[in-house]
């Protein structure tokens, strides 16, 4: 079960690259995942630079379906997290929309 002290106590950092651009440094697709995010394989997850030695690694979301190329820009987006049971927190995420 999630914690929602600790889930509110990292929000700060979880959220710092919101409505942030961004560039794909590298990434990779993943096929095979965990329990809490089958439902959403294959997905694809990239380090991405912010520039001033800023970086993060994030699922990239890639609605336009186009390729995705290192160099492209993305931008931070919120995001569902894991499937919840009923008496569970709900975690929103930062994930990365492909431009």
């Amino acid at each position: 079960m999630n914690n929602p002290i600790i889930s509110w106590r990292s929000s700060s950092k979880k959220y710092q690259f919101l409505n942030k651009v961004g560039q794909i440094v590298s990434f990779t697709k993943i096929h095979t995942a965990t329990t809490d995010f089958s439902r959403n394989v294959p997905y694809y997850v990239g380090v991405i630079n912010f520039g001033k030695n800023i970086k993060t690694i994030g699922q990239i979301v890639n609605e336009s379906r186009k390729e995705i190329k290192i160099g492209q820009k993305v931008i931070g987006i919120i995001r569902l997290g894991k499937k919840v049971e009923p008496n569970e927190v709900v975690e929103y995420l930062v994930k990365f929309k492909t431009q």
